[in-house]
């Protein structure tokens, strides 16, 4: 993460177990899609947030604790024209008090609550920052930003996982609530470019709570110091990233490795199971796909549930479902396979990731618990999809491949991109999708690659699994059997009959004409 949550919890009817679908990375039950690949024109490159949280209340009084900040974002103008005005997103309860350039010199600015611009349910502060003078094409500035005042959720916009609020027991400051200042439009699209996949810039942040919470963070630990009560937390990257997650709370903690489990003391013992978890995931993982190309360690830290697991490498956040459930340990596997994904290039990316992390999370399942939970998550990926096309008809003629673009990745690039990398493996066997698989992350590692480049990839080196894709991927054949009643094992067995092939390193004629439909 995405990667955020949006949880259906229902039995699994062959375990008795709950399991919940996960829909991270921003994305609620109807929230618009978030775009992983949008253009900003000021480009961040580094971020100093200092941070000092009031959290003396809790529970149901928990809204009268405040919080204070100052963010000192250092952006380029990667415009070919000069700028004078920038424009910043914040929570609708966070007001701005004063902003200065780098070195000191106070400017102007004007703050206004909004719904952004197609998303008007996302309220916010949008707030209007005039420089002193245009800063050419090119050019860089830091931008020194006071703000203060409450945190609240915006579950009304549909991100039902962001119920940030300032209480001891759970405070969380992550990006989707806009608890640190934006560098967006107020539009649905300049937010969007934030949240996902947007600059990658350095972090420097320094975090003051009452003595007793811990800052939970995946980030260098540069000092930690106590004074008349109250503790201040400082961190900073090894690497750029691009939001910035503090999860604060009365954390305990295990270490393993270059692995620490932050967790809540009543958890201990699913802590140590899912410390353990993660270390036999980890390298099943790198069995199936290598070493991660940066071994840097990173944390797994608990949060309540409905508040969205996430991978933000190098902070894992992670719902108490994995650390209360054994079932739930899924819901880990998805989030530790996120750490070997490539960056899905382009504006309206299909998010064929989440749908290879379903996969995952069920093989891991199959390998790690006991062999039956491949199919028996399959068929629960069946059922969740076909409750949702059910409900949701707009959905019924959406390719997989176009989940982004018709603002369908919540309800079908999850289940149904499990479903389809499950039909793959049925297909062309484990070991052969796991290998071609390997290839892939590799070969794209560094660049990234477009939704095409990942289907012509996989047809290259499997042509014989190329209805799977005009059914699936590039077409919504599928609608039509899941909503007659198909289940996992009826599907695969459409698959099971040799048709005419393309040539291996084509694409061919209809998924040519998806290329053009995605064009």
């Amino acid at each position: 993460m995405n990667t955020a949550l949006h949880s259906f919890v229902k039995a699994e009817p062959a375990r008795g177990n709950r399991f919940r679908t996960l829909i991270l990375a921003g994305l609620g039950c109807c929230a618009p899609v978030l775009l992983s690949a949008q253009t900003t024109s000021l480009d961040v490159v580094k971020y100093e947030l200092s941070l000092h949280l009031n959290l003396e209340e809790r529970g149901i009084f928990a809204p009268r604790n405040t919080l204070s900040a100052t963010a000192k974002i250092t952006f380029t103008n990667t415009l070919e024209s000069s700028v004078d005005r920038v424009p910043v997103v914040l929570n609708r309860l966070l007001r701005v008090e004063a902003v200065r350039t780098g070195d000191g010199r106070p400017l102007g600015f004007s703050q206004r609550l909004t719904g952004l611009e197609e998303w008007e349910l996302y309220q916010a502060n949008a707030v209007t920052v005039s420089l002193d003078g245009p800063l050419p094409p090119g050019d860089t500035l830091t931008l020194g930003i006071d703000y203060a005042g409450g945190m609240d959720g915006v579950q009304e916009s549909g991100m039902l996982y962001v119920q940030e609020s300032l209480d001891p027991d759970f405070t969380i400051i992550r990006a989707e609530s806009s608890s640190y200042p934006h560098l967006a439009e107020p539009t649905r699209d300049g937010l969007n470019g934030r949240l996902r996949g947007g600059d990658a810039f350095k972090q420097v942040v320094e975090v003051t709570v009452p003595d007793g919470l811990v800052v939970a963070s995946g980030l260098e630990l540069t000092g930690k110091s106590t004074v008349d009560g109250w503790t201040t937390w400082a961190y900073q990257s090894r690497e750029p990233s691009n939001q910035i997650v503090l999860p604060v709370g009365p954390y305990e903690v295990i270490e393993s490795g270059t692995t620490r489990v932050y967790h809540f003391s009543e958890d201990r013992a699913g802590a140590e199971l899912v410390s353990q978890g993660i270390d036999e995931a980890m390298a099943l993982y790198e069995t199936w796909f290598g070493a991660l190309h940066n071994p840097a360690s990173f944390v797994v830290v608990e949060i309540p549930e409905w508040h969205g697991s996430q991978a933000l490498r190098p902070t894992i956040i992670q719902e108490a479902t994995a650390f209360r459930d054994a079932s739930g340990m899924v819901e880990l596997y998805h989030e530790i396979s996120h750490l070997w994904n490539v960056k899905e290039v382009g504006l309206h990316p299909s998010r064929w990731n989440e749908g290879l992390a379903m996969y995952l999370m069920a093989v891991t399942a199959a390998e790690l618990e006991e062999p039956g939970r491949f199919d028996s998550l399959l068929e629960r990926y069946v059922e969740l999809l076909r409750s949702t096309l059910e409900r949701d008809t707009q959905y019924q003629d959406v390719p997989l491949a176009q989940a982004g673009e018709r603002d369908a990745t919540s309800a079908v690039a999850y289940s149904g991109g499990g479903i389809f990398f499950g039909l793959l493996h049925r297909r062309i066997g484990r070991a052969h999708l796991l290998e071609i698989l390997k290839d892939f992350l590799a070969e794209h590692r560094q660049a990234g690659a477009t939704t095409m480049e990942f289907a012509d990839f996989i047809l290259s080196r499997a042509p014989e699994a190329r209805q799977i894709f005009d059914e699936w991927f590039l077409g919504s054949t599928y609608a039509d059997l899941v909503l007659q009643g198909a289940s996992f094992e009826e599907l695969a067995e459409r698959y099971t009959i040799q048709h005419d092939r393309a040539p291996a390193g084509a694409i061919g004629s209809r998924l040519l004409h998806g290329l053009l439909i995605l064009l």
